[in-house]
């Protein structure tokens, strides 16, 4: 199963976007916060990232090894 890293702050556009790309097709991974989906990185691989720009602590894309706030 594909693996794709939800990186939203607002919740229900977060939950929506999974809801619109199927999951029973996906496994997702929501996160609200770069420091979240940093975590998240450092212990699994992802297929697919969707990340929102306009984040609470920043809107750096995210890099293995590259720590944000």
């Amino acid at each position: 199963m594909k693996k794709i890293l939800i990186i939203e702050d607002d919740r229900a556009l977060g939950e929506g976007i999974a809801l619109g790309l199927g999951t029973n097709t996906y496994e997702f991974t929501r996160c609200e916060t770069l420091k979240e989906a940093e975590e998240a990185w450092e212990k699994e691989a992802f297929d697919l990232v969707i990340l929102d720009l306009n984040l609470p602590d920043g809107s750096v894309p995210l890099r293995p090894g590259v720590r944000h706030g």
